[in-house]
């Protein structure tokens, strides 16, 4: 089972930005990615949009049975899904480390890899899940 993390920045220096990070079983990152956009939209509009793009970025790589963990309890309520976790802890971290990461592009992905500024994160995720 993937776990997929999602998370969302609000007006960086005019942007917003998207991220996803997802893990296997073992803790292993399978995939991270991160986009950003100049927007005016709500909070929560920026969310779903967050978790729209890591959908499909899960999707991209041949994900399809996720467990999805995100931030914003407005947005899961509104789902009603038994598949979304509110969670605050963990790749949460990353999730939000990411979102914050302004690419040189509007869009950057690691394939089967780990971006180096987030690695202690997701580290100190697969320890505490391990114990």
């Amino acid at each position: 089972m993937i776990k997929l993390n999602v998370d969302a920045s609000l007006k960086i220096e005019g942007w917003d930005g998207f991220s996803a990070i997802a893990c296997d079983s073992t803790g292993e990152v399978v995939l991270a990615a991160v986009r950003r956009v100049q927007s005016h939209w709500s909070v929560l509009l920026v969310e779903a949009k967050a978790l729209e793009f890591a959908i499909k970025m899960g999707k991209s790589i041949g994900l399809q049975d996720m467990i999805i963990e995100m931030d914003c309890l407005e947005l899961v309520k509104q789902l009603s899904c038994k598949e979304f976790y509110l969670t605050e802890l963990g790749l949460m971290l990353t999730a939000h480390s990411l979102a914050l990461f302004i690419p040189s592009r509007v869009e950057q992905v690691w394939d089967c890899c780990c971006p180096s500024f987030v690695s202690s994160n997701v580290l100190m995720d697969k320890l505490l899940t391990n114990e």
